[in-house]
């Protein structure tokens, strides 16, 4: 889990938020798949909801997610501790919970970072949930 990479993308991606084409709501998205165990690895993306990809600018990509069952987690800690929640999640959580990770689709998310409107990335605080996109064991 790389933060420095992630930091870098939404400091390069928040400017656009509310200035999409086809933009719905507020809400932002940081996108984790094709994790890959050893040596750990993931693919990010930072995003916010369309109504349609025609539209988007140069530079920008698409993913559609079909609708799957998910656990949601939230964090009400600063942003920095996200690492502690995930590591809650994939150490404890999981584990004891009778499900297991989707996986096996490749670019489908197994992790979700769900920024409400309410999220102040100048402050670290807000609105900030895990969605862990699930199967039965």
């Amino acid at each position: 889990y790389t933060t420095l990479f992630r930091s870098e993308l939404w400091q390069r991606f928040g400017p656009s938020i509310g200035n999409i084409p086809g933009q719905i709501g507020q809400v932002a998205y940081g996108l984790c798949s094709n994790m890959l165990p050893q040596p750990f690895s993931f693919d990010y993306m930072a995003g916010v909801e369309v109504s349609s990809s025609a539209n988007l600018p140069a530079g920008f990509s698409h993913v559609s997610i079909p609708e799957l069952r998910y656990s949601i987690f939230p964090h009400r800690e600063h942003l920095s501790k996200l690492p502690n929640t995930i590591d809650a999640i994939f150490s404890h959580w999981l584990p004891n919970s009778g499900y297991a990770l989707m996986h096996g689709i490749p670019d489908l998310p197994y992790m979700m970072e769900r920024y409400g409107g309410s999220f102040d990335p100048q402050t670290g605080f807000g609105d900030l949930e895990l969605w862990i996109s699930l199967t039965a064991k």
